[in-house]
Order: structure tokens, then sequence, then C-alpha cells
């Protein structure tokens, strides 16, 4: 870790957080879509209220524009960070505010490399891994 640049290091710490919102996000997603939560299951004073005995967080309900705020925050800091590479979820997700975000703070492109995985075998390694 002593050659790693704090610019890359921080820029990992946003990739975690990149992450975590995703996580989050997707989360939301699957309660909202079970009718878990709603804007009526908040109390929004403490952060989240009892429904029987499933306590609903309020990262749930903030709003769709604050949350992407909150991602491109860390997106940026990835992209200018100095890493070489973003794979897998969420970045094909986010792959628009990316490459915004490479076009306004890199100086060189990005490099966009797509590879095609046979489905079934993916399938298997992923469920076995």
């Amino acid at each position: 870790i002593d050659s790693v640049s704090e610019n890359v290091v921080e820029g990992v710490r946003a990739h975690f957080e990149v992450l975590r919102w995703y996580q989050i996000a997707d989360e939301c997603c699957s309660l909202w879509s079970k009718g878990k939560v709603s804007s009526l299951d908040v109390d929004l004073n403490g952060g989240e209220k009892v429904d029987g005995s499933e306590h609903i967080q309020l990262p749930c309900l903030i709003p769709l524009d604050q949350w992407a705020q909150i991602l491109q925050q860390f997106l940026k800091m990835v992209v200018n960070s100095g890493i070489v590479g973003l794979f897998d979820t969420p970045y094909p997700y986010l792959a628009p505010e990316v490459l915004d975000s490479a076009d306004k703070g890199r100086i060189s492109k990005p490099f966009i490399a797509m590879t095609e995985r046979d489905p079934k075998s993916w399938a298997k390694s992923r469920s076995e891994n």
C-alpha cells in the first residue's frame, strides 16, 4: 500500500460507497415491490419506524434526485482517482454517468471493453461461487 497514491486509496473508498449506495437502492426497490415500505411507513424524526417486526430504514425514502447526487459524488471520486478499471455491477448500469464524469474530469477518453459470456456456464459459475 505504500506505493499506492492517496488519490487511488480515496477512489477505492469511494468505490465501496458506490457499491453500498447501489445495494441500498436494490434493497429498497425490493422492499417497495413487496409493499414493505411506503411513504406512510416512515417516521422522519426517528429515521425508522417499526412495521410489525420489520424496521424500514430511512435511505429507502431518499428522493431519487438526492440519491443520484450522492451516487454521482462518489462516482466522480472513483473516476478521477486514477483507478484504471471499473468492472461489473453496478458500473454497466451507471455507464452514462461514468462516461460523463470521465469526460469532465480526465485528460484521456475512457477505453471501454465489453465481453460476452456463455450464459449457461456463467450462471453455473455464479451459483457455485
